[in-house]
């Protein structure tokens, strides 16, 4: 059954806009209405909708933006796609795959200090998981039997491809398509797999004191988006 609570005379409300800076060619204005009394709430209606599954749309949302703000603001060389090999784990086991891509992500890393990696797990029709994402900084490339640009090192985990990121918006935009209410969780609940030190985004709050001549490129019940 819905919650709904719809708000009264005595909320102040305020509204905010800020300038999310990902890197040297990309930003974006956000305009937040928030309510003093509950926080962020709808800009639209004055209406506050708790159930399941607007909170659960509302985190995959945040996920989706967490993934795209790590993506933009790293500046990754490469799209790769790793597939375990059956002789390291069980390619059916959410766990066992997983461990085994982390555990030797981490080794590489500790060879190679400069590499970086966003990944995503996504199933395929037959059961078995492959990874999707991002990285940069892989030291030891070679083109394998097959064509494929591929890493010695990364070889003892099983396939794995590197495609050169030529256009890099659109493939930040690409790999959140795989971001849905149907995406792989693991026991953490966690939908991506990331290095750390990773770079987010700048936020600067901005006063705007009238935005009627603000075109907005997307506008939800929560927010504005204006790309510059």
């Amino acid at each position: 059954m819905k919650k709904i609570r719809i708000f009264n005379n005595n909320d102040v409300y305020t509204t905010k806009y800020f300038i999310y800076s990902y890197n040297n060619n990309l930003s974006k204005l956000v305009k937040i209405k928030s309510c003093r009394n509950s926080g962020f709430e709808l800009i639209k209606n004055n209406i506050t909708i708790t159930t399941k599954e607007e909170v659960e749309r509302i985190s995959l949302s945040r996920t989706k933006k967490n993934i795209k703000e790590i993506a933009l603001c790293n500046n990754f060389e490469y799209f790769v796609t790793f597939t375990v090999s059956s002789i390291n784990c069980n390619r059916f086991s959410l766990s066992d795959c997983q461990n085994s891509l982390k555990s030797i992500l981490k080794a590489y890393k500790r060879k190679y200090n400069e590499f970086a990696y966003l990944i995503i797990t996504e199933k395929h029709k037959n059961g078995a998981f492959h990874f999707h994402g991002l990285c940069k900084g892989v030291k030891d490339l070679y083109i394998n039997s097959n064509g494929y640009l591929s890493s010695y090192f990364l070889d003892k985990l099983g396939f794995n491809s590197f495609s050169k990121i030529n256009d890099y918006v659109k493939c930040c935009n690409y790999i959140t398509k795989y971001i849905s209410k149907d995406c792989i969780r693991n026991e953490h609940r966690q939908i991506y797999i990331c290095s750390r030190g990773l770079k987010r985004a700048l936020r600067t709050e901005i006063n705007i004191l009238n935005d009627n001549d603000i075109v907005w490129d997307y506008e939800n019940d929560y927010c504005c988006i204006k790309n510059i």
